[in-house]
């Protein structure tokens, strides 16, 4: 496995595939906006406090994330990374506790990341969004069909 291939996927994708599952165990994919923490290896989403999503992670703190790109021409070249694992919340400015400059570098991070266009409405101090933290467990990276695992 090429860290730096999984870095470089991870870093220039813009969506990535969020899934969680409900208290029946039904999995729940939608698709976010992210960034990504090279050194730690951990993934971050904003997301309103009110979302399935949420509500999911609160019963079961655990999630799966797939960023890929696909070869519409040749299948054999489709590669992608998944990201298992747990999952943390950090919550808006009344909630943050000693978060708050942590929480400032991720919405920094998004800011540099994403148009402004995407992000409209978001502020950094008064947003009710929640910061969902991806804890990374295991990273699976494929290129068609060759599979290889880094676990944590």
């Amino acid at each position: 496995m090429s860290e730096d291939r999984i870095k470089k996927i991870l870093n220039e994708s813009f969506f990535a595939y969020f899934c969680t599952t409900d208290g029946q165990k039904q999995p729940y994919i939608a698709p976010m906006f992210f960034i990504f923490d090279e050194e730690s290896y951990k993934l971050y989403f904003v997301t309103r406090p009110k979302t399935r999503k949420v509500e999911n992670i609160k019963s079961n703190p655990f999630a799966s994330v797939t960023v890929d790109l696909r070869d519409p021409a040749n299948p054999r070249n489709n590669e992608g990374v998944m990201v298992q694992g747990k999952i943390n919340f950090f919550f808006p400015q009344d909630r943050w506790g000693g978060e708050g400059e942590k929480v400032k570098e991720i919405h920094g991070l998004y800011h540099k990341k994403y148009p402004t266009t995407v992000l409209e409405g978001i502020d950094v101090i008064a947003s009710p969004e929640i910061i969902i933290e991806l804890i990374p467990a295991q990273i699976i990276h494929w290129k068609g069909s060759k599979f290889t695992k880094k676990e944590f």
